[in-house]
């Protein structure tokens, strides 16, 4: 960068003597030199800031780099001495062989060589003898060709034995090391992220652009006051929890816009403690493993939405952690949307859940359901004597549905394959409302276990508690929420494997162990063969398709590491229903349990 000259320059001779006369100059002019003196003092104020950012950057940049090439040297010398050890055991090993075979050599020599000799001279004495001597000969050296085969094929078996378990030692060190190699990196980076962001954050705020842009801003709690609580997380002590944000199809108020008429009613209050009560008991603001911290009422204006407001908001906000989930209506349609971005991303995700989600269609499916159940409901009454004029009052919307639905049902016989419009009913807004309600939590839960799985390596919390969310939605909207849940699912399955994550494995057991009640268990299954296979890949077995995953992965699993693995594995082959692999894994548990009480025992 070029520099900048210094702000105090001699003054002219002009200078000097027009200094005693200023009384009698135009006050524009006393002006001009005192805004030219405290430009010249804010250029050289700011020169010197950007001198000790610079130098400051650069510093924490050689430092970082230094402390890397150090960790790397230090990783590589281990593998080597680690290898150079395999080597020389295997080396000596196959010395040893190689004597004790020799000697074995020479004794069977002598041995022969003896025999021979007296074969000889009993010849001499009895030709008869002789020949009972060489078969006394050729029975014994059978018998000791068959000892020594015997022996041989034995010491190779232990021999290969000992070298399968020393090489399963290495690699199970090389596989552990892996995991706490990608947990340091992931800190390391995070903590470069934070200084940085912070670093960033504080020059932005020094801007005249960052002014203009809080004109436009649509939040009604200032940046400052956010970005003030989040300097807090720079210590690390604890994890960053994702600020949370709403923003409803409508709100309680809008300071630039009156919101169009809509069969929806307002429901932002109703959304936000939803969302709030779910937060609170599954990723509250002071849970040590997954905090989150959610901020309710704070969007003050539909005016500024979709890419226009999330690009303002990330500009503002980038060294905060941030999931929005946007809805909207369009007419009958609704669409949902969450943004997203994380300490240190580029540029912010924003995706559509749900676009154009047909809302009258959604609602005149649930009036028909009623009608349906109202005519069940209508018929048990009928047959306790209640008269058909005081079930149609007791009916009401209902009994006018029933109605259209039979005239439906009367021109599909004839051969109509159209629908009928059916009465919107408070019942059925209702309905819609809660299935927007539990929409929310559950994508809420989705991006925050998504979060602190890829950046804490924390344990999936949603799958536990899915069953409960969509306990009370009726069976046709559960399985219209679970498609859109299991797609979600396989995505981020094939994210994490294309990141080459070494805690894969277990992510597709936490999925197949939380969504076993409420999932279909072919999709479990499916789900927990990926599982296998990852577990195989991590420790270079390529398993082919048609190959049986169970009695591949059996001979790798070791007590001591994969116990944990295997329980859950065992717990979820029960829960597809597969008794068979079940008893399997249930057997080699028993093993295990065998053997390490014969070790407390000892």
């Amino acid at each position: 960068m070029k520099a900048l000259p210094p702000p105090n320059q001699p003054k002219s001779l002009w200078q000097k003597i027009t200094g005693g006369f200023k009384a009698i100059f135009v006050p524009n002019v006393y002006a001009a030199h005192a805004q030219r003196e405290n430009i010249e003092r804010q250029i050289a104020a700011n020169y010197d800031l950007q001198q000790r950012l610079q130098e400051s950057s650069q510093s924490f940049q050689h430092s970082l780099s230094r402390e890397r090439m150090q960790f790397d040297a230090e990783k590589l010398k281990y593998q080597l001495e680690a290898t150079a050890d395999l080597q020389y055991s295997l080396q000596a090993n196959s010395q040893r062989f190689q004597q004790q075979l020799e000697e074995n050599r020479q004794q069977f020599e002598l041995t022969r060589l003896k025999i021979q000799y007296f074969m000889q001279l009993e010849a001499q004495a009895h030709q008869s003898h002789e020949n009972q001597l060489n078969r006394e000969h050729q029975s014994h050296e059978n018998q000791l060709n068959r000892e020594f085969q015997a022996e041989l094929s034995i010491y190779m078996k232990k021999l290969d034995h000992a070298m399968m378990q020393e090489k399963m030692t290495f690699d199970l060190f090389l596989f552990e090391e892996r995991k706490k190699l990608d947990l340091e990196m992931r800190e390391v980076a995070h903590n470069f992220q934070l200084k940085l962001s912070a670093i960033q954050g504080e020059i932005v705020r020094q801007t005249e652009e960052y002014k203009r842009t809080l004109e436009r801003y649509p939040w009604g709690l200032p940046p400052s006051t956010i970005l003030g609580i989040y300097g807090k997380y720079q210590d690390r002590r604890r994890p960053v929890p994702p600020l949370v944000i709403l923003s409803p199809p409508t709100l309680e108020y809008d300071r630039f816009i009156n919101p169009p008429s809509s069969f929806l009613p307002k429901i932002e209050k109703r959304l936000a403690e939803d969302v709030r009560t779910f937060l609170d008991k599954n990723y509250a603001l002071d849970d040590s493993l997954r905090p989150s911290h959610f901020i309710g009422g704070i969007w003050e204006t539909k005016a500024r939405h979709s890419e226009n407001a999330v690009t303002l908001l990330f500009s503002l906000f980038s060294s905060v952690p941030t999931l929005i989930f946007e809805c909207e209506i369009e007419g009958d349609f609704l669409n949902f949307r969450v943004a997203s971005w994380d300490i240190g991303q580029e540029i912010y995700k924003y995706k559509s859940i749900l676009s154009e989600f047909n809302c009258a269609d959604f609602l005149y499916d649930v009036a028909r359901n009623h009608a349906h159940e109202w005519r069940e409901q209508k018929a048990k009454l009928l047959q306790k004597g209640r008269s058909l004029d005081e079930l149609k009052k007791v009916g009401g919307d209902d009994e006018l549905n029933l109605g259209i639905l039979e005239h439906e049902e009367g021109l599909h016989k004839d051969g109509y394959e159209g629908q009928l419009n059916y009465k919107i009913t408070p019942k059925a807004v209702q309905e819609l409302v809660k299935h927007l309600r539990v929409l929310h939590c559950i994508f809420v839960g989705l991006a925050l276990d998504e979060y602190y799985f890829m950046r804490y390596n924390v344990g999936l919390q949603l799958p536990t508690v899915m069953s409960e969310l969509i306990a009370d939605l009726p069976k046709y909207e559960q399985k219209t929420l679970l498609a859109v849940v299991t797609d979600y699912y396989k995505s981020f399955y094939e994210l994490v494997k294309d990141c080459d994550s070494p805690f894969l494995p277990e992510l597709g057991l936490d999925i197949v162990a939380g969504l076993a009640d409420v999932v279909d268990k072919a999709w479990l299954e499916e789900m927990l063969n990926s599982s296998m296979r990852a577990w195989l890949k991590l420790r270079k077995v390529q398993p082919h398709k048609k190959m049986d995953l169970l009695n591949t992965m059996q001979p790798l699993w070791n007590r001591k590491h994969d116990e944990h693995y295997v329980k859950q594995l065992h717990q979820c082959f029960i829960a597809i229903e597969n008794n068979h692999a079940a008893e399997h894994i249930a057997k080699v548990l028993e093993q295990w349990r065998s053997a390490k009480m014969k070790e407390i025992t000892w």
